[in-house]
């Protein structure tokens, strides 16, 4: 599932119950909603946007990460960095959003 930015509704932030339509999203709006995951310090939001077997990689760590432990990952900046937040400067759509 792909959250959405809807604040105040957590089954809609997490996609619950919304129909394909309603969950489709293009690449502009998915990196969008991880941007407000991250600076909403929502680590079920960030977890709920991978696929089953998806992967987080960064620099800092040496492994790619899977599962709940890239939830774990943004806990552990947050606890570190408790005022974090990440801003997008530029973005734009090479046609279509994919």
């Amino acid at each position: 599932m792909i959250p959405t930015a809807a604040p105040g509704n957590p089954a809609q932030r997490l996609n619950i119950n919304l129909s394909p339509e309603e969950r489709t999203m293009n690449a502009t709006e998915v990196a969008q909603n991880n941007f407000n995951s991250w600076n909403r310090h929502d680590a079920d939001a960030i977890n709920a946007a991978y696929a089953e077997g998806g992967t987080y990689r960064t620099p800092r760590i040496g492994q790619a990460l899977t599962g709940s432990a890239i939830g774990e990952y943004a806990k552990s900046v947050w606890k570190a960095f408790p005022d974090v937040s990440l801003e997008i400067i530029s973005i734009g759509d090479t046609g279509g959003g994919w």
